[in-house]
């Protein structure tokens, strides 16, 4: 499962990957973000904006990696 997670009041994203437990990318660009998702998950365009769109808390990332 991957977790998108707003990371700043910027719009910078964090990818984590709770499988592999290791982040797929930060600080990234909301259309990088886009990327990463679709490349990894085989999601089309609109699912992985759609993550995008509705990131989680990048709490949940942090509880992942015990912060």
């Amino acid at each position: 499962m991957l977790i998108v997670a707003l990371q700043d009041e910027l719009g910078k994203y964090a990818i984590w990957n709770t499988v592999t437990d290791e982040f797929l990318g930060v600080n990234l660009g909301k259309y990088e973000a886009v990327g990463k998702i679709m490349d990894y998950k085989g999601f089309n365009f609109k699912d992985a904006l759609e993550r995008v769109d509705n990131p989680q808390s990048f709490s949940d990332i942090a509880k992942q990696i015990g912060i």
